[in-house]
């Protein structure tokens, strides 16, 4: 019956903390449901848009370089520090900007942040120098550096964790999405948006930069900045949400500067680092080097390809988060993408086969996404309150140090080989250590007794419920 110990529950199916009849608990698990399903409706496609649009104008530069990197005569590996870039500044500012975030609430935050960054992200229309150029990409990530960790930290205001690996795979489908859109319709405006002399790629940032600005207004008006604030929930519902939030956050450190320094949070940067590296060090090469298997092809051929990859990429995130939150596991769910990734990657480039190699850029991308919402779950659960928005903060921002590595070396070693055989490898192998790291601290877990309120897969602390009803925290 769903609500013992240690037994995982669906979303929209949180067990209440305490003991009722089965009749009683089969209602609070209808009404449960029911409100977490109308909590995800209000919250998630406004936020699903806003990372969509700030995605895409983080990795348009990809689609851009095929008619921008001859204008601007930039080599592949100084692409890749341009393209890279944007981490300086994403990374300096992700924790003071969560920090702000903490402070002021997530509307009035994200109106300023998405003013600054549509303006950012249009920018590069008017560069004419790699320097000019970086600097536009530096600023967009300082703009955009306090959106995704304190949306990540915002719905776990909202969603108790037996839910929140869901939640968050519908808000990290605007990775997919950003790419399933964007990559075509960039390939459209590269290959044919060019007015009065202003190039394609000019006009694409123009395009797909400004709109973040009017966003900013749907910011202010859709959200609220807790459920204690939602004026769209009744008194009875801000408490059910309450309800299934306490057990969580009890006994859990509030302070914002304690989660900078937690063991957990370095061990959790190390695997974020490897997810990432991964993911952008194909991801802002991936036009590229699918021009480079295929030259014949065109330009909005490729954008096609690459929307087809990330489709495939964004079916796997929903059903690899939902398998996660069925099973209450996350280590396995965690390390076998990434082992998976690896194996695909390196065997497509042992294989030699274009078609092989186009084939397993694609399978590891879809692995290394799959794998994203089960990671933000486990983050999210390690702590609350202030220390979630300082911990999420520093998680991302450390990780995101490996972002930035991931293109540069990829253009580098490129550079230096003549092809992307031995840039796709070291990825293969940044992949294989990430999964085995994974399995490694999953391991070293410490097996405790389920409490009476554990009843969700990360309840109390950053850990895995076993469906023989153990919890396994990761320690301190």
């Amino acid at each position: 019956m769903p609500g013992r110990p240690g037994e995982a529950a669906g979303i929209g199916q949180v067990s209440p903390p305490r003991q009722t009849s089965p009749s009683i608990a089969v209602q609070q698990h209808a009404h449960d449901g029911l409100l977490l399903r109308r909590v995800g409706r209000r919250l998630l496609p406004l936020l699903l848009v806003l990372y969509v649009v700030a995605f895409l104008d983080r990795v348009n530069i990809a689609t851009a370089a095929l008619t921008m990197n001859a204008d601007l005569q930039l080599s592949a590996s100084t692409y890749g520090l341009v393209s890279g870039s944007f981490f300086l500044g994403y990374v300096a500012f992700q924790v003071p900007a969560n920090w702000v975030f903490h402070r002021v609430g997530i509307r009035r935050w994200l109106a300023v942040l998405l003013v600054a960054w549509g303006l950012f992200a249009a920018a590069p229309a008017f560069v004419d120098s790699a320097g000019a150029l970086i600097i536009t990409r530096i600023g967009l990530g300082v703009a955009e550096a306090g959106f995704y960790p304190a949306v990540v930290c915002y719905l776990g205001r909202w969603f108790p964790p037996a839910a929140r690996a869901r939640a968050l795979a519908v808000f990290l489908l605007a990775i997919p999405i950003a790419n399933i859109v964007g990559m075509p319709l960039s390939s459209l405006l590269v290959a044919h948006g060019g007015l009065g002399g202003f190039a394609g790629w000019r006009v694409m940032f123009i395009a797909e930069g400004l709109p973040a600005a009017v966003l900013a207004l749907g910011a202010l008006r859709g959200l609220a900045d807790s459920p204690e604030h939602a004026s769209w929930l009744t008194a009875a519902e801000k408490a059910a949400l309450a309800r299934h939030l306490v057990p969580e956050t009890a006994g859990r450190g509030s302070s914002f500067a304690a989660a900078l320094t937690d063991r957990r949070m370095f061990a959790l940067a190390a695997i974020n680092a490897g997810f990432y590296f991964g993911q952008f060090g194909v991801q802002f090469f991936l036009p590229l080097i699918l021009k480079t298997l295929y030259p014949r092809a065109s330009i909005t051929m490729i954008g096609g390809l690459g929307a087809a990859c990330f489709t495939a990429a964004g079916l796997a995130m929903l059903a690899w988060s939902r398998h996660s939150d069925r099973r209450a596991e996350r280590t396995i769910h965690l390390a076998v993408p990434a082992l998976a990734g690896a194996v695909v990657m390196g065997g497509a480039v042992a294989c030699g086969s274009p078609l092989l190699l186009a084939l397993g850029v694609a399978g590891t991308t879809v692995c290394v996404l799959a794998a994203i919402p089960v990671l933000c779950s486990i983050t999210t659960a390690c702590w609350s309150g202030a220390a979630a928005a300082g911990g999420i903060a520093a998680v991302n921002s450390i990780a995101s140090i490996a972002s930035g590595l991931g293109p540069y070396v990829t253009g580098f070693v490129t550079d230096a080989t003549g092809g992307y055989n031995t840039a796709l490898l070291l990825i293969a192998a940044a992949l294989a250590c990430t999964g085995l790291g994974a399995l490694a601290l999953g391991r070293r877990a410490s097996p405790t007794r389920a409490s009476p309120n554990a009843t969700d897969p990360a309840a109390g602390a950053c850990m895995d419920v076993n469906v023989g009803g153990s919890i396994r925290t990761w320690r301190r």
